[in-house]
């Protein structure tokens, strides 16, 4: 009777080999599930990033581009106030000049002003396109972890 009872050795062995090959599977999709929910979690930090850089180029644009059309609005003033002091006599000839000196002073520091705007808009347009970069890597990664997942799956 126990003869009988015993499984075969060739249905033995191929029970242990598919234990071993569940086993194998189970492996490698445990693994790929970790390395998807890091590559996740790097593209949740990532669009994060990305973000941060992206609002940061957009103030710097905004910045300026609020300086070019401050200096050009100086320029006008320093003209109007020159010619206005420059004109017939004018009771508010003081008031004028004084403008005038104003809207100079302000306008002769704008130079310097105009360069680290541009400079800093520069930078972050190069910081955008470096996360940007690191965003599309994280994404291509993602799609290679998919083939991979439906590969298995299959």
């Amino acid at each position: 009777m126990l003869a009988q009872d015993a499984p075969p050795q060739n249905d033995l062995q191929a029970l242990i080999q598919e234990v071993r090959t569940l086993r194998s599977t189970l492996d490698r999709t445990t693994f790929i599930g970790l390395r998807v929910q890091l590559v996740l979690h790097r593209l949740g930090q990532q669009q994060h990033a990305f973000q941060q850089a992206r609002d940061i180029a957009l103030r710097s644009e905004s910045q300026l581009s609020f300086m070019k059309s401050r200096r050009e609005q100086l320029e006008r003033m320093v003209v109007e106030a020159d010619q206005l002091k420059a004109g017939p006599e004018n009771p508010r000839k003081a008031q004028f000049e004084l403008q005038a000196k104003m809207a100079r002073s302000e306008y002769e520091s704008f130079p310097r002003q105009v360069q680290e705007a541009e400079t800093a808009s520069l930078n972050a347009q190069q910081n955008l396109r470096t996360e940007q970069a690191k965003l599309d890597d994280l994404n291509r990664q993602l799609d290679e972890l998919e083939k991979r997942l439906a590969e298995i799956s299959k």
